[in-house]
């Protein structure tokens, strides 16, 4: 199997394992358990992941598999054939992985005998000042989208400090963005990043097809409104032209019924994972009814605050 650790911003973070059937441990569901072998664990290999409810993607499919492993046929007893016809075995899993990012530096953090507001407040001062994971994360993206690959001494360099930015308020380490990796505002983005005052040139990464596809599937459901277009799932728009992403009460018959045609609704209530309208009683005890009145009165909080915030900076989608 692939194993990965998002946001995967260096090589090492994708990793082959072996998956092994052990019946005893048949109870446990959507957990990954790693082995205790080894001189390092495998989780901590993949962005310095600490089991502390991390999340990890796991896929089974071989067109996504790593090297000589994509794409491979089982030709049992344990052995696999790889695309040029070489046969693989186990043993072969981890010379297809990348070395992965060394441990992240612990830090000396200052010692004191009692913790007062003095010392809170000077760490969060200190965090908002040295906070540059954002930063980090789109200078990433720009230069993997620049140098059309991942794999360049930019972005492996740029991964590193990911770590260190990350674990920055366990251990009062900043992670500084030399200079060099700095991309300048004159300089053009990936057309797919969309920003503002910015030129752009045309990408034909992953990331970039998946945004022409998003673009062209518009296009072609013009039979409806640009606002019903873009205000998919029940989603609406304030009285600025502003679109929300939540609710739907207002929306149109007619706008209604197309949403319904992309999306289903359906779907997920024969999956039991929405109610139905007509079965919500018979579904749900009294107690589960006020939880999701409950939920929908915070949905509701939550849609007044973006509108807020939208209107005040004059932005156009929640996304945004």
């Amino acid at each position: 199997v692939m194993v990965a650790k998002h946001p995967v911003m260096h090589p090492g973070d994708a990793r082959m394992l072996l998956a092994i059937d052990v019946p005893e441990l048949h109870g446990h569901k959507n957990v990954i358990l790693f082995s205790k072998h080894g001189d390092r664990p495998e989780a901590a290999k993949m962005a310095g992941s600490d089991l502390d409810g991390d999340q990890f993607a796991v896929t089974w499919d071989r067109r996504l598999f790593l090297n000589q492993w994509n794409d491979c046929t089982h030709v049992g007893n344990g052995e696999y054939q790889s695309r040029s016809g070489k046969i693989l075995s186990i043993f072969d899993l981890y010379m297809s992985n990348h070395s992965p990012l060394p441990p992240a530096p612990k830090g000396n953090p200052r010692q004191v005998d009692v913790v007062k507001n003095e010392h809170l407040i000077d760490h969060f001062i200190n965090h908002a000042k040295s906070d540059t994971l954002s930063t980090i994360c789109m200078e990433w993206l720009d230069w993997a989208a620049k140098m059309k690959t991942a794999n360049c001494s930019q972005c492996i360099e740029l991964a590193h400090l990911h770590t260190t930015a990350v674990d920055f308020p366990k251990t009062g380490i900043p992670a500084i963005i030399p200079k060099e990796l700095r991309i300048g505002g004159y300089e053009p983005r990936a057309h797919w990043r969309e920003k503002k005052g910015s030129k752009s040139f045309k990408c034909g990464s992953t990331v970039g097809k998946l945004y022409d596809d998003t673009l062209n599937r518009i296009k072609k459901g013009k039979k409806i409104s640009k606002r019903a277009q873009t205000a998919i799932a029940g989603r609406r728009w304030n009285d600025r032209d502003q679109l929300v992403c939540f609710s739907g009460k207002n929306s149109t018959a007619k706008v209604k019924n197309e949403l319904k045609k992309l999306y289903r609704p359906d779907i997920s209530q024969k999956l039991g994972l929405i109610p139905s309208s007509k079965s919500l009683q018979t579904h749900y005890d009294p107690e589960s009814l006020q939880c999701i009145k409950w939920a929908g009165q915070l949905r509701s909080q939550y849609e007044d605050l973006v509108i807020s915030l939208m209107t005040r900076y004059i932005i156009y989608s929640e996304g945004e």
